[in-house]
């Protein structure tokens, strides 16, 4: 049986300052994906630009107006299905609810710029906190690695311009 490992960097709320993401998709090996959850999106694409390698998932934020990007999305990586939204709609609560209702087991989420990774019920949400603009005192970015089927995550603190 092959096994492939799938990593993917988790940004959020990077405002016109990519620098922290540069260096973090210089320096990370194996990076397959990027989500990048909105705030500013542009950022993302100017990403995308730079690493044409990379899948990029883009979902637009707050302080977004282009509005051919969604708001939301599940995508689905070998059997693990993610809701993706920057979350300045929705309450944890009704986070947990869609996600239940979509039958994702994890939930990725911005806005606040605070790091933070919440279980309930066999679901977990990840927000990266802000690789850029931190409100919890750290540059902060996520990281997903799912494997046949199973999944971990983590948030990486202390990224420095």
């Amino acid at each position: 049986m092959v096994i492939f490992l799938k990593r993917i960097v988790v940004f959020s709320d990077t405002h016109r300052n990519i620098d922290n993401s540069l260096k973090v998709l210089e320096n990370l090996i194996g990076v397959d994906m990027v989500i990048h959850l909105g705030d500013h999106i542009k950022d993302a694409e100017e990403l995308s630009y730079i690493y044409p390698d990379l899948e990029f998932i883009k979902i637009r934020g707050n302080n977004d107006f282009e509005f051919s990007t969604p708001l939301e999305t599940v995508v689905e990586i070998d059997g693990v299905r993610i809701f993706c939204c920057h979350g300045h709609v929705y309450s944890k609560k009704s986070l947990f609810k869609i996600a239940e209702d979509e039958n994702c087991s994890i939930i990725l989420c911005g806005h606040t710029h605070i790091s933070e990774i919440v279980t309930e019920n066999k679901i977990t949400l990840l927000n990266p906190g802000s690789i850029s603009r931190p409100r919890d005192s750290h540059c902060s970015y996520g990281v997903i690695e799912i494997e046949n089927g199973k999944f971990g995550l983590d948030i990486i603190k202390g990224v420095r311009i």
